[in-house]
């Protein structure tokens, strides 16, 4: 191979991982915007990031979590909540009642995270291709 396209291919690599860096960015904070514009209630649907602790590429993970409550004792020192993960957030969001005010900007927020985790699938399943191509003719 050329150096010349050695360097463009190299380049084109680190535009690759910028790029999956910026999702993640973009992922956190719309984990925090999704959590500052839902009401607090029964219905809410959160995007959860979190690191499988391993050295891998598609970190962080994303879920998608429905929170719901359930009856307690009075004065149960446990928390009513709990969430329950769902695949698809759009169908199981909330247009109505308490949810009404903020139903546009969630579901227009949804939507981009949406979009941005299939970009990032695809991104880190190219790499992850090249990277085991790697290993096996090093090995």
């Amino acid at each position: 191979m050329k150096e010349k396209h050695r360097k463009q291919a190299l380049r084109r690599l680190h535009t690759t991982f910028d790029r999956i860096d910026a999702i993640n960015q973009r992922l956190l904070e719309i984990e925090q915007t999704l959590k500052e514009i839902q009401p607090k209630r029964t219905g809410t649907i959160t995007l959860y990031l979190s690191d499988c602790g391993k050295d891998c590429l598609g970190c962080p993970h994303a879920t998608w979590e429905l929170w719901r409550t359930r009856k307690m004792p009075k004065g149960s020192p446990f928390s009513p909540f709990f969430s329950v993960t769902v695949t698809n957030p759009l169908r199981r969001l909330k247009r109505t009642g308490d949810f009404e005010e903020s139903f546009e900007q969630t579901r227009s927020i949804m939507q981009e995270a949406l979009k941005l985790l299939e970009e990032k699938a695809g991104l880190v399943e190219a790499v992850s291709r090249l990277n085991r191509r790697a290993y096996s003719i090093e090995t």
